[in-house]
This record gives structure tokens, C-alpha cells and sequence, in this order.
């Protein structure tokens, strides 16, 4: 009997360690809730794929931009896009891009439909292909763009303020943890008393989604001295989160691999996102949200 009693303790345990070792991947991590959710980069990918998926619910300056640096995204926010694109430099197509832009042109079927030029705004180092439209000269280009963008911005700054919980997605590949957590500093010295979760899709060599959170403080104990300078223990609740999700990704084409990443991986991450009614109500009609 005891024999028994001791074999079914040691299936319980077991059973115990296998589902809390089971490692991080499909079906292994609950939903990621927040009141809004914008792409920080590094270029247009997951942006492309909150739109896909139904969950770009706001354009933002920076959805289709390229190559920003994190500590940019924050600047322009500080300063309220007032340099954004001021100073800029054409950057002249070659070969492929060239010819693929004189084949578009000559099938234009109707005004919504421009070729760009590639533009690099030199103080903030941002590159555009998407919004610099060759019918019209650079400068009127350059009105345009920056007319639009500042009144993104501007609605964008006005959702961060009324979010109590904002989610960042990205797929930066050279920041490290120490940077997604300076990234979440100084936004959060910008925006105060959010609670801010940063999703980053790191490139992996398997095809299976690996899921990970690097970083939880929802609960930090910190030191900070008094006004009598004895030293007091205080519990300073920030509720900052970064996840990263790692897959590989790519998926092959024609003996290539497409720009939009492995289809698969995306939408498990997209899918793991649910925003609130908080700031965008609970029925978003998509199809009025610029692009």
C-alpha cells in the first residue's frame, strides 16, 4: 500500500515538473492586453503585419519608416515632430529599384497610385520609400509629408496620454535588453505612470515560436532616501514588460525569401495581442485608418 502511495506521489510530481518545464513556445503564453499598440521599428514589417492581422487601429508617423533609431522615436515625441524630415537628402535609385520604379510608372491606372523616392531625413536618420511621391517635386514632397506626420504625431501623443497600458511591437535585431529597457525609461519619463509592455521577433533557426519574457517589473523594490535621510524601503510599482518572441524568420520564394517574414510566426505574435475598448471603442472600422 505505501509502495503504491510513494509511485503515485512520484507521478504527481512528475506531471508537476512537466508542465512548468514545458518550454516557451505554441500555445504557451497568455493574452498580451493593452489599450493601444504601435510598431517601434526597425522598419515596416510589424506595422504591415498589425494591419493584417486587424490591429492597426492608428496610423502613426513612423508605421512605414525605416531604420530610426529607438532614442529617435522618443525625440520626436519630446519635441512633437517639429524636425521631423526638415533636413533631408535624396537618395538616387539604382539598377533594379530604378527600372522598378520606371515599370511602375509607366502602369499607373490611376492617381492613388505614385511611385516614391527614397528620402533620408540626415538630423534624425529616418529613411522613407513610401511617402515621397515622384509626381511631385521634392520640396512639395517634403510639405506634404511633414503636414501629415505632425498631425499623426499629434494623435497619436493624444492616445499615449489616455492609455493606462501601451504596447510597443518591433523586430530590432541588434538591440540588446539593456536597450529595450533605456527605450522604456525614457518614454515612460515622457508618458508617466503607464504601464508598458515591449514585444521584440528576434530571427531564430527554428521554425517553432519560442516565446520569453526578459524582463518583469511589475514590482521593484528601489531605495530612496527621505527628508530626514534615513533610508527607507519603498515598493515603486512599474508595470514594464518585454517579451521576445524568436522563430525563424523568413519563408522561402522563388529561391528567395519575402520581405514580410515567416507568415506563421506573425500571426501567433499578432494573435497574442488583444487591445481594450479604452481609446479605439469596441467595433474599429479598419478600413477609415489611413494608411
Amino acid at each position: 500500500m505505501i509502495f503504491k502511495f510513494k509511485k503515485f506521489c512520484s507521478f504527481i510530481l512528475v506531471v508537476v515538473l512537466f508542465v512548468f518545464a514545458w518550454p516557451p513556445g505554441e500555445g504557451a503564453c497568455s493574452k498580451i492586453i493593452g489599450d493601444c499598440v504601435f510598431s517601434v521599428g526597425a522598419a515596416c514589417r510589424p506595422a504591415w503585419w498589425l494591419r493584417k492581422c486587424g490591429k492597426r487601429f492608428q496610423a502613426s508617423p513612423f508605421d512605414w519608416m525605416g531604420y530610426y533609431s529607438l532614442d529617435t522615436f522618443v525625440n520626436c515625441y519630446k519635441n512633437k515632430f517639429s524636425d521631423f524630415f526638415e533636413n533631408i537628402e535624396l537618395i538616387p535609385k539604382k539598377g533594379r529599384e530604378l527600372n522598378k520604379s520606371n515599370a511602375a510608372n509607366k502602369k499607373k491606372e490611376d492617381g492613388d497610385k505614385f511611385e516614391h523616392r527614397k528620402v533620408r531625413d540626415t538630423k534624425n536618420n529616418i529613411l522613407s520609400i513610401h511617402h515621397f511621391k515622384e509626381c511631385l517635386s521634392l520640396k512639395d514632397g517634403q510639405m506634404e509629408v511633414r503636414e501629415k506626420m505632425i498631425k499623426r504625431g499629434a494623435k497619436v501623443d493624444e492616445i499615449f496620454h489616455s492609455s493606462d497600458t501601451i504596447i510597443f511591437l518591433c523586430d530590432r535585431q541588434k538591440e540588446s535588453l539593456k536597450d529595450f529597457k533605456n527605450f522604456i525609461n525614457k518614454f515612460s519619463a515622457l508618458y508617466p505612470d503607464k504601464n508598458i509592455t515591449l514585444i521584440n521577433v528576434r530571427n531564430g533557426n527554428s521554425d517553432k515560436v519560442q516565446q520569453k519574457v526578459l524582463y518583469d517589473a511589475s514590482a521593484q523594490m528601489v531605495y530612496k532616501e527621505s527628508d530626514n535621510s534615513k533610508r527607507n524601503l519603498k515598493e515603486e510599482r512599474k508595470k514594464f514588460k518585454i517579451i521576445e518572441y524568436r522563430f525563424k524568420n523568413a519563408s522561402p520564394r522563388n529561391g528567395s525569401y519575402k520581405w514580410e517574414g515567416n507568415e506563421k510566426g506573425w500571426d501567433y505574435v499578432i494573435n497574442d495581442i488583444e487591445l481594450t475598448d479604452k481609446i479605439f471603442g469596441k467595433n474599429v472600422d479598419l478600413s477609415k485608418v489611413e494608411y
